[in-house]
């Protein structure tokens, strides 16, 4: 599926397999609306419902179904983001990422109001081992894993297994993780003081804008590196130390 106006990056569009010939165009779009009901299903009735574990194991799952949705309609392993030969790559640009969201996090920390920002009554009650725990399993195994197969590797694939529209592969997906938040934001803005002005709902849609953008940088670092291990990194390392940072702070501003 190309677009006239979009570009090229060479060096993945060299790293991808072409889609099977003998695969029928409808198998992709089938394989397209079992992604978003997957998605849909899991952003909509069991993440809210589900306990942490479960819910971990949910996500599990659901990337199993999503990467045999993409099998089933004809991408390749490297058309996703998984060719082993391109995961030194992938983890150069993932580390170099991962470092500079660790230097913007210390500046925002650095200000009251970036503090104030990531204070988060959610994490602050917990334990360094209950915080290690969530930063080192459920972070990567029930967040990132999803999110990362999910939406830089089998929706922009399906989208565009050619790799050559920088809409279809960045900016559509970009907007889809956006939307994926919508719900999660609100538990957010719950475990914070809504304004006068009765800010909460504004506050959701600045996290979305935010995770929207987010979604961009993260698509972008897979087109770099080639593989799925260059946005992992970097959305690993930015929400544990999100994590880590609003327990310190917010304890801190209790005392």
């Amino acid at each position: 599926m190309g677009h006239p106006g979009a570009t090229t990056n060479q060096p993945y569009a060299e790293s991808l397999g072409q889609p099977d010939p003998r695969t029928p165009v409808h198998r992709r779009l089938l394989s397209l609306g079992g992604v978003a009901a997957a998605l849909g299903a899991t952003n909509v009735l069991a993440a809210p419902r589900l306990g942490r574990v479960a819910a971990m194991s949910w996500n599990l799952g659901t990337t199993g179904v999503l990467l045999s949705l993409a099998h089933w309609a004809g991408v390749d392993r490297a058309a996703i983001g998984l060719d082993r030969h391109h995961l030194r790559r992938g983890l150069i640009t993932g580390v170099a990422g991962s470092t500079a969201i660790a230097t913007l996090l210390g500046v925002v920390t650095a200000t009251s109001t970036g503090r104030e920002l990531l204070d988060d009554d959610r994490v602050v009650s917990a334990t360094w081992v209950q915080t290690g725990v969530h930063v080192s399993v459920f972070i990567p195994l029930g967040t990132v894993v999803l999110e990362e197969v999910a939406f830089r590797g089998v929706l922009p694939a399906l989208l565009d297994p050619d790799v050559r529209s920088v809409p279809a592969t960045v900016v559509i997906p970009a907007l889809a993780f956006g939307a994926w938040h919508i719900l999660s934001s609100r538990d957010f803005v719950a475990a914070h003081e809504p304004n006068a002005e009765g800010g909460a709902t504004g506050s959701v849609g600045g996290i979305v804008m935010a995770t929207t953008a987010a979604g961009l940088v993260l698509a972008l670092a897979r087109r770099q590196g080639s593989h799925l291990a260059a946005p992992a990194l970097m959305h690993l390392t930015a929400n544990a130390l999100v994590t880590v940072i609003g327990r310190v702070v917010g304890r801190r501003r209790r005392r």
